[in-house]
């Protein structure tokens, strides 16, 4: 079991060794999202300038591309001579169907397609949904993950991995009541003030640690 401080050192460390690629991911996102200003030359009071974010529109495409054609789940029964072992092999197959609808498959697919065009990376957290009682596929962003270093090009899955996002103050207090009370302090703290939080996975445990002030990375050496 890995305390907080550990938790938070090993995020430190994995934010400083992930920074330069990181950077590119972000440089992209902001010219994807046109938040990048261009240097154009002086137009007339009357004229605007009109430049296509060709980024863009083939990073869509392509993504579009490559998510319009479904996986297929095939279920091979246990024994091919009986009715009840094809039937049972049926059921099967349907349930995992029923499970990618439960996630919307045809977004995530979508989202993971355009991930792994832009960032040459996708991340695919698959986790149990207590309230329908069946696994559930959740996309997460490349630029809030940090894995465990994994030594092979081929490995899908870390031994563990952090994730660093915020929340507001009122998402914490709907979701858990408790931590929101040692957020909100004098109680002058608004419902949109932003926590960050840090949620740490691997096999045996599942920890969220939600600070205030942002993580500095000089905190830990």
């Amino acid at each position: 079991v890995k305390s907080v401080e550990d938790i938070i050192s090993l995020y430190t460390t994995r934010t400083r060794n992930h920074d330069r690629s990181k950077q590119r991911m972000r440089t992209l996102r902001d010219y994807y999202n046109g938040d990048v200003i261009i240097p154009l030359p002086e137009l007339d009071s009357d004229e605007k300038s009109a430049v296509a974010n060709l980024l863009a529109q083939g990073l869509d495409q392509t993504a579009m591309r490559i998510a319009s054609t479904s996986p297929d789940i095939f279920c091979p029964p246990v024994d091919t001579k009986t009715k009840r072992a094809r039937d049972n092999a049926t059921i099967r197959r349907k349930a995992l169907f029923g499970w990618w609808e439960h996630s919307r498959m045809d977004l995530q697919l979508a989202k993971r397609a355009r991930h792994l065009i832009g960032y040459a990376t996708n991340v695919v957290q698959l986790r149990f949904d207590k309230k329908v009682g069946a696994p559930i596929w959740q996309v997460r962003d490349p630029l809030t993950t940090y894995p465990a270093p994994m030594p092979n090009v081929d490995d899908m899955r870390p031994a563990d991995v952090i994730f660093a996002y915020n929340r507001t103050l009122g998402w914490i207090r709907q979701m858990y009541p408790e931590a929101a009370r040692k957020f909100s302090g004098d109680g002058t703290t608004t419902e949109d003030e932003p926590i960050d939080l840090i949620e740490y996975i691997d096999d045996m445990e599942q920890v969220l640690v939600g600070m205030r002030a942002p993580v500095q990375t000089s905190m830990f050496m």
